[in-house]
């Protein structure tokens, strides 16, 4: 030992003596891979049983489970999409509002159209409250492209 060290000149500290060293062995503790055996107490004792948690689901994926045609999904994208909306309530309520306002579309059935709006600025969610608004502003132009025979195609709506 360096005798210009701090302390060299008093007794060692005694986690250095060689005594300690040579007894942490035969205690069980290995002098190195400590990390091994970290990771093993971690894996043992922090993490749950079983297999790990499916991953969340992207924007895109979560989107088109939204959106599609509820005849397309497979079923283990409705398992996924089921388990996303009860999750989130509100997800849950957009979702649903969604569906009805495609229904109204694809069956080009104005006379829910009221009701519908109604549904949608009550649920209290902003994007799905804003498209309502923005149905009832331009409601003369939206029933009359939902009910007329002919559509003349885009219609400017202010």
């Amino acid at each position: 030992m360096d005798p210009s060290l701090p302390g060299a000149n008093g007794p060692p500290h005694p986690r250095t003596t060689p005594g300690t060293i040579r007894r942490v062995p035969a205690a069980g503790h290995p002098q190195r891979g400590g990390h091994t055996q970290l990771a093993a107490w971690k894996q043992r004792e922090l993490l749950p049983d079983g297999p790990p948690p499916p991953r969340p689901p992207t924007v895109r994926e979560a989107t088109d489970w939204l959106t599609r045609h509820p005849d397309g999904p497979t079923a283990d994208d409705a398992v996924r999409r089921n388990a996303l909306l009860a999750h989130c309530p509100e997800l849950s309520s957009t979702a649903r509002l969604v569906t009805t306002f495609a229904e109204i579309l694809t069956l080009l059935d104005g006379l829910l159209l009221p009701q519908r709006i109604a549904e949608a600025k009550a649920a209290g969610l902003s994007g799905v409250s804003t498209f309502a608004n923005g149905l009832s502003s331009g409601y003369g132009a939206v029933h009359a492209g939902l009910t007329t025979q002919v559509n003349a195609g885009h219609a400017d709506v202010t």
